[in-house]
């Protein structure tokens, strides 16, 4: 079996009670959950990162579509 680091938490014994009637194979759930929102957080960071460049850069004189023409002629 490989080695995979174990996180647990609490949750109240009513609430454990409650998942233990439902035909939820609960560890994936929450496994897929906890990978849906850390991909969501890191484009959340991403996102905020470009922004923070795009300030720098704003001002800044560029037409990417005379740059690329230019390119192409060039080549």
């Amino acid at each position: 079996m490989i080695n995979v680091p174990v996180i647990s938490f609490r949750i109240s014994e009513k609430l454990k009670k409650e998942m233990a009637e439902l035909d939820i194979n609960w560890p994936e759930f929450i496994r897929k959950t906890i990978e849906k929102q850390v991909e969501l957080e890191k484009r959340r960071k991403a996102s905020s990162r470009i922004d923070e460049l795009r300030k720098k850069t704003s001002g800044f004189p560029f037409d990417s579509t005379v740059e690329i023409r230019r390119l192409r002629e060039s080549g």
